[in-house]
C-alpha cells in the first residue's frame, strides 16, 4: 500500500531492503520515489544474477550466496528486476515522485502505517 502527497515531490526514502531467497523476492513489488536506494540481499546458498529489464543502470551482475548489491531507483516508471540465473525470480519496482509512505501487510495480511497508530 502506498499513500501519495497531493502534490510536491518527496525526497528519497531511506534505503529499501529486498531480501532474494526461496525462488523470490521479499517484497516483490515495492513504490519509492525517484533516488531510492534498494538494497538486493541473496539469502540464498547459491548465487543469483539480478538485471533490470531493458535497464542499463541495473546490468546483470552476479551475487554470490549472502552477498548484496545496491541500486537507486531513477525516475518515474514501473521497473521490471529478474535473474539470469533463477528466471522465476521476478520483482517490481513502481518509481512514484509523490510517494508519502508505503505499507506491508503482516502475516495476516493487515496493513499498518506508523501515522495512524499502527491502524
Amino acid at each position: 500500500m502506498a499513500a501519495l502527497a497531493s502534490s510536491a515531490q518527496q525526497p528519497p526514502a531511506l534505503p529499501l531492503l529486498i531480501t532474494v531467497g526461496g525462488g523470490r523476492t521479499t517484497p516483490v513489488t515495492v513504490v519509492v520515489t525517484p533516488g531510492t536506494r534498494l538494497h538486493f540481499e541473496n539469502r540464498d546458498p547459491f548465487a543469483h544474477k539480478l538485471y533490470g529489464v531493458g535497464q542499463s543502470t541495473f546490468p546483470p551482475g552476479e551475487m554470490a550466496a549472502l552477498a548484496a548489491r545496491d541500486w537507486t531507483a531513477p525516475g518515474p516508471g514501473r521497473y521490471e528486476i529478474r535473474d539470469e540465473l533463477s528466471p522465476s525470480v521476478r520483482s517490481w519496482v513502481v518509481v512514484e515522485p509523490n510517494v508519502a509512505a508505503i505499507a506491508y501487510p503482516s502475516v495476516q495480511g493487515m496493513f499498518s502505517h506508523p501515522a495512524a497508530g499502527g491502524r
